[in-house]
């Protein structure tokens, strides 16, 4: 059995709101970003190396801070108001789609900017991290699982927008979120994991990051996506309809409309605050939406996370409130 003791989220330093986006991008109107619905989002660069045609090793070189600080970030919010310290942890899992270097790993540099000197490696997937850092533990041998371990994503996607065109400038963030795992209740944990589970196949793939060139991303979302996650959730309610009181619903998809429509016809409650207000990062935005948000879950609500992005790899969780 796995516990989140805590959650933390963090956001890149630059504020990049609407009308900063349509003073770049003349496709941008005040219909198309309501339909949207995303309302500010965050990056690790300067707007203006972000409206420059500058590449991604071009934006590093103005960079007022690295995935890296983010996730660091992240974990000190996840830490906070908790009675855990980083001595406690004994494994760091780390990734980041974006990384400004290569080496070392996302988890080594999260690890030595804690100061630790503990087994810390990356475990990354196509858009599912956090659910899949949280998979791989469920399949240890539980005697080989840390009593307290630390799951770290941060993600840099505007490295690689062009921001004079498309939609993925309104849509995407750089953004990191950080879980604290352990494994009995000695911590006063937020949650208990239910479930999880990664690998399932999806039936489309909505986004691509070429590594050398722009982000792009596929609008409108096909209706088979919609139909997919609404048939997938229905699914987890009907497992679970005797456990818990209610449902609420998270998910890696960047656009709030979709999050509303899905949670209306699944009939669960989103959780988008932190999707309006700080955009998408890919595979932290579940975490992030669960942060932003965690006040008005009650003990006994589940929670259902997905998690998809790039390729055809999906993740998922289900999740108690204590």
């Amino acid at each position: 059995m796995l516990y989140i003791a805590s959650v933390g989220s963090s956001s890149g330093r630059q504020k990049i709101s609407n009308e900063d986006l349509c003073s770049i991008n003349p496709e941008l109107n005040s219909k198309v970003l309501e339909e949207l619905g995303v309302k500010t989002r965050y990056s690790c660069f300067p707007l203006e190396v972000l409206a420059a045609d500058s590449t991604p090793r071009q934006r590093d070189e103005k960079a007022l801070c690295s995935p890296t600080d983010l996730g660091k970030q992240a974990v000190d919010s996840a830490l906070k108001g908790t009675a855990i310290s980083p001595e406690q942890f004994g494994l760091v899992l780390g990734y980041c789609h974006s990384p400004h270097q290569l080496a070392p790993s996302e988890g080594q540099r999260i690890a030595d900017k804690l100061k630790l000197k503990i087994p810390s490696f990356d475990v990354g997937s196509s858009g599912a991290d956090l659910l899949l850092h949280i998979y791989t533990l469920l399949s240890w041998k539980e005697e080989v699982v840390p009593e307290v371990s630390l799951c770290v994503a941060a993600n840099s996607p505007t490295r690689h927008i062009n921001y004079s065109e498309g939609i993925a400038g309104v849509l995407l963030s750089d953004q990191a979120a950080a879980l604290v795992i352990t494994k009995n209740l000695d911590y006063s944990p937020l949650f208990k994991v239910v479930e999880c589970s990664y690998g399932l196949k999806n039936s489309f793939s909505y986004t691509e990051i070429p590594i050398y060139e722009h982000l792009s991303f596929s609008y409108p979302v096909p209706s088979a996506v919609i139909e997919e996650e609404v048939s997938f959730i229905s699914s987890i309610k009907e497992k679970y309809k005797s456990q818990f009181s209610n449902f609420y619903y998270a998910s890696s998809l960047p656009i709030p409309s979709l999050i509303l429509e899905i949670a209306k016809k699944s009939n669960t409650q989103p959780l988008i605050e932190g999707l309006i207000n700080e955009g998408c990062s890919l595979s932290t935005t579940p975490f992030s939406a669960l942060y932003f948000e965690l006040a008005k879950l009650q003990s006994n609500d589940g929670v259902i996370l997905t998690s998809s992005g790039l390729g055809e790899k999906k993740g998922y969780t289900v999740l108690e409130r204590l």
